[in-house]
C-alpha cells in the first residue's frame, strides 16, 4: 500500500469511529495538522519522522502497522524529486542572476568605455592643440626676436656709419678753419686734459667719454693729458697723432 492511499483508509476508519483530530491528539500527542497531513498524502512531513507518526496513527484506530507494508520509498523518492527540483530551479535561478549581473557589468564597462574614450580623446587633441600653438608662438617669439636684432645691429651700424660721417665733417671743417692750430680729441673714458692756447693761461677740462672736444688756436696749443693715452684719438688739423704709451702726454703744437 502506498502513502497516499494510506492516508485515505486513516481518514476512512477515523470518520467511522467518529473521531476527530482533537480525540486523536490527547491520546498519541500527534499535533491535528500533522494527522491532516497523513490523511491527504502530503510531502511536507519529514519522512525520518513519517513512519513513526503512520504507527503510532494507525495503532490507535486498531490496524496492524506490519501488515499495512506501507510503501514509503515512494514518498521519499517524490520528496527527494521535490527537493531536487527546487535545487534545480535554485541553480537556475543563481545562473540567470549570475548572467543578468555580468550582462550588467558588461554594459556598465561599455557605458565607461563610451564615456572615457572621448574625453581622452578630447584631451590628447587639446594637448596637441595646445603644444602647437606653444610652438607656433615660440617661432613667432624668436622670429620677433632675431628681427628686432637685426633691426638694432642695422640701427647701430647706421648710427656708427652717421658718426663716421659727422667725424669726417669735423675733419674738414678743421681743414676749413681760419685757424692754423686745431686739435680734436676724444677718449673712451673720462678725460683729464689740461691746455694753453696761443700762450695764455693754461685751462683744465675733464672730457667726457666718447665726446669730440675741439681746440683751435692762432699761434700755439700747448696740451698736457695726465692720463695713459691708449683710449684717446687725437687729430692735429685733421691728421691723426700716435701717442706713445707714456703715462701722461705732453706737447706744445706751433
Amino acid at each position: 500500500m502506498n502513502y497516499l492511499k494510506l492516508g485515505s483508509q486513516l481518514r476512512i476508519i477515523r470518520e467511522r469511529k467518529g473521531l476527530s483530530y482533537y480525540q486523536i491528539f490527547e491520546v498519541t500527542r500527534i499535533q491535528p495538522s500533522i494527522l491532516k497531513e497523513i490523511e491527504e498524502g502530503s510531502s511536507k512531513i519529514n519522512s525520518v519522522f513519517l513512519k513513526s507518526f503512520i504507527k503510532t496513527y494507525a495503532e490507535f484506530l486498531g490496524l496492524d502497522f506490519e501488515k499495512l507494508k506501507i510503501d514509503l520509498a515512494k514518498k521519499n523518492q517524490e520528496e527527494h524529486k521535490e527537493k531536487n527540483k527546487v535545487s534545480e530551479n535554485s541553480k537556475k535561478i543563481k545562473k540567470t542572476n549570475i548572467r543578468f549581473k555580468n550582462r550588467v557589468k558588461s554594459i556598465f564597462l561599455i557605458v565607461i568605455l563610451l564615456v572615457i574614450i572621448p574625453i581622452l580623446f578630447f584631451q590628447v587633441s587639446k594637448k596637441e592643440q595646445d603644444e602647437s600653438i606653444k610652438n607656433l608662438n615660440n617661432d613667432n617669439l624668436v622670429k620677433n626676436e632675431t628681427q628686432q636684432e637685426e633691426s638694432q645691429l642695422q640701427t647701430d651700424e647706421f648710427q656708427n656709419q652717421e658718426s663716421i660721417l659727422d667725424h669726417q665733417i669735423s675733419l674738414e671743417k678743421i681743414k676749413k678753419s681760419v685757424f692754423k692750430h686745431e686739435l680734436l680729441i676724444q677718449s673712451d673714458i673720462s678725460l683729464s686734459l689740461y691746455f694753453k692756447v696761443d700762450n695764455h693761461f693754461t685751462r683744465s677740462k675733464i672730457l667726457d667719454p666718447a665726446v669730440w672736444y675741439y681746440i683751435k688756436g692762432k699761434e700755439s696749443i700747448y696740451l698736457r693729458l695726465d692720463d695713459k693715452p691708449k683710449d684717446i684719438q687725437l687729430f692735429y688739423n685733421g691728421n691723426s697723432v700716435e701717442l706713445s704709451s707714456d703715462d701722461f702726454f705732453e706737447r706744445k703744437f706751433e
